[in-house]
């Protein structure tokens, strides 16, 4: 009696292991049968999302490669941004004679003369002044003026056998030098008694990226984002008019042999960190 009792048991407890077993292998399948149809589900929304999309590659291309600088570049401080890639805000024009600021600022540069073929003219990813007269007075005229302001400007340009100013103070100074009159750094002609100054001859091939920040009391010069000297600064942060690219206030400075790609005015001075970062923005946007 005690046998089949016993047997009675271990059948009861087979069949519950049985049906227990079954029921975690129907929830199992009942899971993978969900998620499968998800899975199906999913790739037909995904074949469809394509085949709707496929006639946008390039508005879609467009949008995930259209100009992100607000989110790249240091922006505190930031009131002039000029990207010959860029150079309407919205693409490259090689006729344009105006130079959109891409800061927000409405500091839009304005050219001098149209774009030629030969002397002054746009290229895909810069503004080319070449082989041109001293006295062609072809530059681009900014709004910017940095009286008492301390200061950094950024700039990446191939400035091999430059003769002539990169950019100008538009004071009435004439004083023959790379940024006029107290305006940072010259690399030939006259001196002014107080002027910060270190002598840099842009001679080397090719695109670099330079910065000058200028303090109260000292001026930093960078070459693609490490800084390369600094100088006392007793001349203070005067200047006297507004900015002038490719050329300063005279004629006889006019540039030649240069191409600028970019131009960046901060109302403030960057710190190292900073330049370093803004460069490898550059170094990557340009391919430097």
């Amino acid at each position: 009696m005690k046998i089949k009792d016993e047997k009675g048991s271990m059948a009861v407890y087979v069949s519950v292991v049985l049906l227990s077993m079954l029921l975690i292998l129907s929830a199992l399948f009942l899971i993978s049968n969900v998620v499968r149809r998800s899975q199906i589900e999913t790739a037909i929304k995904v074949k469809e999302t394509y085949e709707a999309d496929n006639d946008r590659v390039e508005e879609i291309y467009n949008e995930i490669t259209k100009n992100t600088d607000k989110a790249d570049y240091v922006q505190d401080g930031l009131i002039l941004h000029y990207d010959a890639i860029n150079n309407t805000g919205n693409g490259h024009s090689n006729t344009t004679t105006t130079w959109q600021d891409l800061s927000g600022n409405n500091n839009n540069g304005t050219f001098s003369t149209s774009p030629t073929t030969s002397t002054f003219y746009w290229e895909d990813d810069c503004i080319t002044l070449a082989n041109n007269s001293s006295t062609s007075g072809m530059y681009v005229d900014t709004p910017v003026n940095l009286n008492n302001l301390e200061r950094t400007i950024i700039y990446t340009i191939d400035a091999n056998n430059l003769e002539g100013s990169i950019w100008g103070d538009t004071s009435n100074k004439n004083t023959n030098g790379l940024f006029n009159y107290y305006n940072f750094i010259s690399n030939r002609g006259d001196s002014s008694i107080g002027q910060a100054r270190y002598a840099y001859t842009f001679s080397k091939a090719g695109k670099y990226n330079y910065a000058v920040s200028l303090s109260n009391t000292e001026m930093k010069f960078y070459e693609n984002g490490q800084l390369i000297t600094t100088v006392n600064n007793s001349a203070g942060l005067g200047t006297s008019g507004t900015m002038r690219l490719l050329s300063a206030r005279h004629n006889s400075q006019n540039a030649q042999n240069l191409k600028m790609y970019n131009f960046l005015i901060y109302d403030r001075v960057l710190s190292d960190s900073e330049i370093q970062a803004n460069y490898e923005i550059v170094k990557s946007e340009y391919g430097l």
